[in-house]
């Protein structure tokens, strides 16, 4: 006698069985993000190629994934029915990923940090000519960006991270304090006037003059900033990582650093063993031990290679 056992499962489509994870994780973002646009910009890819995998991955269940509204995509009844399996595919590649690196001990290969543009050029950069001679099988793959990149799901291996609540989820070390000064020009503070101009950084604690002064320009990264006020256009709050390592900006006088955030390097517990991890983690650790001091405002490090700025865009 023969048996047939059917399963039923919504991720399965007798014609076109087989699954790509990339179209899952096309899903995923764009259930997340409402657009298309959203999910490819998440995924660091095109919109012709989300649209194409949502595509494939909606014929090949043989349902409709989202309804398409002028305000975005919404998940259809079949979309939400799958919504929980997806998610828990996404954790178990994420897992069979974290855990299969771990054990890699070869000290040779990739090793990703991400890390905010602002501590790479003012403070990470300069090292890296040191660590590359020390490890000349390593491959860093740096991503910088200001953005909380995910450990759990291996977007990066290693985060340098600014902030006072690093992940439960995480191994690591806060490595310093990371206070803001008051900045300026010494071009600007020859001519200062009577009321300051100021450079508003979009962060709350740096967002409005903490001396009287108005507010002539705003942007929202740190790097902008500091070039806003090396080209005289005001005085402003900046990271003292950024402001003392800059040799075109001085503490405006009378000023003192303010208490903001600190400094952490951070890894997910499945691969703070791996060997390649290890070497970095440790790497960063004695770096950020030389540098504790230039980070928290106490200037000792003394000045970035005066070659990076001011920073200029030719046309």
């Amino acid at each position: 006698m023969d048996y047939k056992v059917s399963i039923y499962d919504p991720l399965w489509n007798e014609n076109h069985p087989m699954f790509d994870w990339d179209d899952i994780k096309v899903f995923l973002a764009v259930s997340r993000s409402n657009t298309i646009r959203g999910a490819a910009r998440s995924l660091g890819t095109t919109h012709a190629t989300v649209a194409r995998r949502l595509k494939t991955l909606e014929f090949r269940l043989g349902s409709a994934l989202f309804e398409r509204h002028k305000d975005g995509h919404r998940l259809t009844e079949a979309g939400r029915s799958v919504m929980a399996m997806a998610e828990d595919a996404e954790r178990q590649m994420g897992e069979i990923g974290r855990r299969a690196f771990g054990h890699d001990l070869r000290l040779a290969g990739t090793v990703r940090i991400s890390v905010s543009v602002g501590l790479y050029l003012f403070i990470l950069g300069r090292f890296m000519p040191r660590f590359a001679e020390q490890y000349p099988m390593l491959d860093i793959d740096i991503i910088a960006t200001d953005q909380i990149i995910n450990l759990a799901k291996r977007e990066t291996d290693i985060a340098i991270r600014i902030t006072k609540n690093p992940p439960v989820s995480a191994v690591g070390r806060k490595l310093a304090d990371s206070p803001l000064g008051v900045f300026a020009s010494p071009a600007y503070l020859a001519s200062r006037p009577a009321l300051d101009r100021w450079v508003s950084l979009k962060y709350e604690p740096a967002s409005r003059p903490v001396l009287p002064a108005r507010v002539v320009a705003r942007t929202n990264s740190a790097v902008v900033a500091q070039q806003m006020i090396c080209d005289g256009l005001g005085i402003g709050l900046l990271p003292c990582f950024v402001g003392d390592n800059n040799p075109m900006l001085v503490r405006v006088p009378g000023t003192e650093p303010i208490a903001d955030n600190e400094v952490w390097v951070l890894t997910h517990a499945d691969i703070h063993k791996n060997r390649r991890v290890r070497v970095c983690v440790d790497f960063l650790y004695s770096l950020f031990g030389e540098m504790e001091t230039a980070i928290s405002g106490g200037k000792a490090a003394g000045k970035a290679p005066p070659v990076r700025y001011p920073l200029k865009v030719s046309a």
